[in-house]
């Protein structure tokens, strides 16, 4: 469906994300078809990661944009995860807490996790496999979300407290919370968005009724 990537650019702008980020597969298709993608999202890369610091009224964040593996699904490989801790190491000295984002999919998020013991607050992860509000993993230290691949949910994290006190570990209502919000019939659509949208054709993947 390349006639949908230009308007779905303006469609997420106008949602006012402070950051994103697209596949170089993604970023192929907009150059395709003449199109721009959203302001200010990254192009993921296939070796190294990359970096954004966002300003935040209580303090800056770091956002580690994973590189992509070979194949959906697949180990992204020594040479990845040690230029991911690389990007992570130089961020900390800036920044209130480190996300990284994944679009690896939850098996290799999980095995990344459970084999590197990253020095991560939060992993954003998308990709293959079910989607889920946060959680904490590596014994309370990252705290591990992932997103629903048909984005038919949004999943949010409010923190409540910044990670940085010696022994800190993430606990459901006390520094952090979390939300499942299902994008069922009961949101009304926006005019300006259903207009945006006009012109992209149904996926064809609504649950039958």
């Amino acid at each position: 469906m390349d006639e949908a990537f230009a308007p779905l650019a303006k469609a997420y702008e106008a949602l006012n994300y402070d950051a994103g980020a697209i596949s170089p597969a993604e970023a192929a298709k907009f150059a395709a078809v003449n199109a721009q993608p959203p302001k200010g999202w990254q192009v993921l890369a296939p070796k190294e990661p990359k970096t954004v610091v966002l300003d935040t009224p209580k303090g800056k964040i770091g956002l580690v944009f994973f590189p992509e593996a070979k194949k959906p699904g697949d180990d992204p490989g020594p040479d990845a995860i040690q230029a991911i801790a690389k990007a992570v190491k130089g961020l900390r000295g800036q920044v209130k807490l480190v996300a990284g984002v994944s679009p690896w999919g939850v098996q290799a998020e999980s095995d990344y996790l459970d084999k590197t013991k990253p020095d991560l607050d939060v992993l954003l992860g998308s990709g293959s496999g079910v989607g889920f509000s946060a959680k904490p993993a590596q014994g309370g230290k990252t705290l591990w979300m992932h997103t629903y691949t048909k984005g038919k949910a949004i999943y949010t994290i409010d923190v409540l407290a910044w990670p940085g006190d010696k022994g800190f570990k993430w606990e459901q209502g006390s520094n952090y919370t979390t939300q499942a919000v299902v994008l069922d019939e009961a949101y009304i659509p926006d005019p300006g968005m259903e207009q945006l949208l006009l012109s992209v054709p149904d996926p064809g993947d609504k649950p039958a009724k």
